[in-house]
């Protein structure tokens, strides 16, 4: 081929190509895209208005599942067993298949060549609205990340993104709640610790106009941050493994050292009260966290748990009482006076914000960074120990009034 022929192709091709482009090509104006519908819109299906979901499963190695929308909008798993549901972990299941897009629908003669007939997965919505229950039957995977889809009432199929299969593919444990106890810290009211050391009496905290009070075994104030800390931490704390559930009527408490447990918490809020008991420590395991099996009484289940959840919750008497030795807002203070020997010192703020020393002879102007050292160092004091001797012996301590 020589050159002038070359030339002469080229020249073909790109007026070939001009007129394509001219002629055929779209301008974006006349650019459509073609948007499939979700499978809530097309079947009236809001994921806020489904109150009850069925999976089952044709494979036996997983179990079918029941859930249901309480009256608090919460889930609950009733079947295979009865248990608290993971709320956000169901929502996000109703989202992740309500919210698939309808790829193609298909008018089949039959649907046994698509894996209908026996579906692998058949899940099932029913709702408050006029239609009360809608039935999916998914069949085999299809092309481009597809799989079938047929609803219980309509003869056609349609096909939907093939990740719908995982979606759905979940055991009770995936979508169960592992809060060990579910309550809200700031409602809490009272708190009682029982520890099975027989010569220590149970522990009891109150809260009373927004500070807690120890109730028992003594009567003093309580630490208001320590008891809110313990409360947040004890709220966060998840379920390792589930051990023994409700369903199971002879459980094995003895093994697991819950018969006489060594720690027991009960909750008290305007609902009622919720206690955790906490037993043996859990066989060790190399590299594994170091776990102590509990039994949520209100739910009458046996999980293990962390066993920091002990650490946290066994608390003296002392480590629960306020050992602030003067409760005062250093910052509000205007006025300090130190009785010593006879003699006495007073110090008093000014309207500027300065501090005067009040003399028999006039004031005195004073070091302000030693008067807010003192007066921290006031606040910073805590009980390094209490002693339970009666008031009328302060004079055995030299605490006698003058």
């Amino acid at each position: 081929m020589n050159f002038q022929t070359t030339l002469i192709i080229i020249l073909i091709l790109a007026v070939i190509g001009g007129a394509y482009f001219l002629f055929f090509q779209e301008s974006p104006d006349q650019t459509t895209t073609d948007v499939k519908p979700p499978i809530y819109e097309v079947y009236g299906i809001p994921k806020d208005a489904v109150e009850q979901i069925t999976v089952t499963f044709a494979d036996a190695a997983y179990q079918n599942l029941k859930l249901v929308k309480d009256g608090t909008s919460n889930w609950q798993l009733k079947s295979p067993f009865q248990a608290d549901a993971d709320s956000k972990k169901v929502e996000q299941m109703l989202d992740d298949f309500l919210n698939k897009r309808i790829k193609q629908t298909l008018e089949v003669p039959e649907v046994t060549q698509y894996g209908l007939d026996t579906p692998s997965i058949t899940i099932s919505f029913q709702t408050a609205g006029p239609t009360s229950e809608t039935t999916f039957h998914i069949g085999r995977k299809a092309i481009n990340y597809s799989v079938y889809v047929k609803t219980e009432s309509e003869a056609h199929i349609f096909l939907i993104e093939s990740s719908a299969l995982d979606d759905l593919t979940k055991s009770p444990t995936d979508l169960r709640d592992r809060s060990v106890l579910k309550f809200e810290p700031d409602r809490v009211s009272a708190i009682q610790l029982t520890r099975r050391d027989k010569d220590l009496s149970p522990v009891t905290c109150e809260k009373q106009d927004g500070t807690w009070h120890l109730t028992r075994p003594i009567a003093a104030q309580a630490d208001t941050e320590a008891i809110q800390d313990i409360l947040s931490e004890l709220r966060s704390f998840q379920v390792s493994t589930f051990e023994v559930d409700a369903a199971d009527a002879d459980m094995p408490a003895q093994k697991f050292g819950l018969a006489a447990p060594r720690l027991k918490i009960s909750l008290t809020d305007e609902t009622g009260s919720y206690t955790l008991a906490i037993g043996a420590v859990v066989a060790a395991q190399d590299g594994r966290e170091k776990r102590v099996y509990v039994k949520s009484v209100h739910q009458a289940a046996i999980y293990t748990v962390s066993e920091a959840i002990y650490r946290l919750l066994n608390r003296s008497v002392f480590q629960l009482r306020e050992k602030r030795i003067i409760d005062f807002q250093r910052t509000d203070t205007i006025r300090v006076e130190i009785k010593q020997e006879g003699e006495t010192t007073v110090c008093q703020k000014g309207y500027d914000n300065t501090w005067d020393l009040q003399t028999p002879t006039g004031k005195v102007k004073v070091d302000a960074q030693a008067v807010d050292d003192l007066i921290f160092g006031v606040d910073s004091l805590k009980a390094a120990a209490f002693v339970d001797t009666p008031l009328e012996n302060l004079g055995a301590y030299g605490l006698a009034p003058d």
